[in-house]
């Protein structure tokens, strides 16, 4: 049976693995950062899972779980992922199976108000790191069985959360597309990839271009700005994921960067003049660089299309040194840039 997408399709693909490594080879200082960083961050044995049987999340009260399974185990997942990548230490890649099937046998819902964002969050690392252990930890991988494990549990416990309604809506009850929309089309996206599904896939394309302009407007005006910076770095970062997704799985055919005249360029341009030169009387929140952002990726991106993003490629320099892995985000220093 002929496969519907070109895998392993992530964030990166078999000729950026390639790549990666190159760019360590050659010491570039970006990628000796993110290799080293990554070192730091990633547990080579011993790692124990944190899975609960419940994950229950409500606003205003103390979360349950979100620290175990969004914080800790599907980060730590992706980091094992790019470590055994990177390496070739078959302690990693067992490590994120352990992890996976930790929470497939453990947990049986995902509840509260941010179910939808713990869903999503998760589910991007966790099938992020399968896709890409799928083609590249053989045997293994096959022989573990996880991939039907992982299917079974998302079908029974993730989608119901993930799927699950968004009823609020921002600025005054207008706009209908938010961070939470941005990072559950880049799960159900992932996931679709994962499972070779291109009708699911192609639907969160149309989603994607849904979003897009209520997200982000014409002038570059991200519609959570006013909220505050980091939710819009949220925006930026899950449909930059999107982006990078939709072009590696369909072999570059599909570009979701350039759709509405470089439409995320704009957002994130927008953004980036704002944090570094905070503009006068405006009350804005929280007026910093965060790694939600994917500025390595998406600045990358750009200026490989020809397309200049010169206050975001400041900000990225800038903060160079600051980089973590955070939620989905993150690790781009080793992955993506160049410069």
């Amino acid at each position: 049976m002929t496969a519907c997408f070109t895998h392993p399709a992530t964030l990166i693909t078999s000729d950026g693995i390639a790549k990666m490594k190159q760019r360590v080879q050659a010491k570039l200082p970006c990628a000796l950062r993110g290799r080293d960083k990554l070192a730091w961050d990633t547990v080579l044995s011993g790692y124990k899972p944190s899975a609960l049987p419940r994950v229950h999340c409500m606003w205003g009260q103390p979360p349950l779980g979100h620290a175990e399974l969004c914080d800790r185990d599907s980060v730590q997942a992706y980091l094992q992922t790019l470590s055994y990548l990177l390496h070739g230490t078959s302690a990693y890649a067992d490590t994120v199976l352990a992890i996976v099937k930790a929470w497939c046998s453990t947990c049986m819902a995902i509840t509260g108000d941010n179910r939808i964002l713990e869903a999503a969050w998760s589910t991007a690392c966790f099938a992020r790191s399968l896709e890409l252990l799928k083609y590249t930890y053989s045997p293994q991988f096959k022989q573990s069985g996880i991939e039907a494990v992982y299917n079974k549990w998302v079908d029974a416990v993730v989608m119901p959360a993930l799927t699950a309604p968004i009823t609020w809506k921002i600025n005054g009850g207008v706009d209908t597309a938010s961070n939470w929309h941005a990072a559950r089309v880049e799960a159900l996206m992932q996931l679709a990839v994962f499972r070779d599904d291109r009708h699911a896939f192609d639907q969160q394309v149309a989603e994607f271009r849904r979003i897009l302009p209520i997200i982000i407007k014409p002038s570059g005006l991200g519609n959570e700005v006013l909220r505050d910076l980091m939710h819009a770095q949220f925006s930026l970062g899950s449909l930059a994921h999107v982006c990078e997704l939709a072009h590696n799985a369909t072999g570059g055919s599909l570009d979701l960067y350039r759709e509405l005249d470089d439409r995320l360029a704009k957002g994130m341009e927008y953004v980036a003049t704002i944090i570094l030169q905070p503009p006068p009387g405006k009350e804005l929140k929280m007026v910093a660089w965060h790694p939600a952002g994917a500025w390595g990726l998406s600045v990358t991106a750009y200026e490989q299309r020809g397309v200049q993003v010169p206050k975001s490629r400041k900000l990225l320099n800038d903060n160079t040194m600051k980089e973590y892995p955070w939620l989905v985000w993150g690790s781009t220093n080793l992955t993506h840039r160049t410069a």
